[in-house]
């Protein structure tokens, strides 16, 4: 799945009326800003071509950008993943 297929998932589970179904969307959600996040990485000049999979180390790099708005998005995919 991508980041926008995570991103529909978690519209179409708000609709639902359990509390699963919410927890579920928030789930969704954070995995559609993770994949994301790891595309924009691989865009960017001067990082490694192989941004790998690991939460930690996408919040890592985003946290480590001199980019203002993308170090924000590393404080937002920090509190999401949170």
């Amino acid at each position: 799945m991508d980041a926008k297929e995570f991103f529909l998932l978690a519209q179409e589970l708000m609709q639902g009326e359990r509390e699963v179904d919410y927890r579920s969307a928030a789930s969704r959600a954070y995995y559609s800003a993770f994949h994301a996040c790891r595309i924009l990485l691989k865009t960017l000049p001067n990082l490694p071509g192989s941004v790998g999979t690991s939460h930690q180390k996408v919040i890592d790099e985003l946290l480590s950008h001199s980019d203002k708005r993308i170090h924000s998005l590393g404080n937002k995919l920090k509190v999401a993943r949170d």
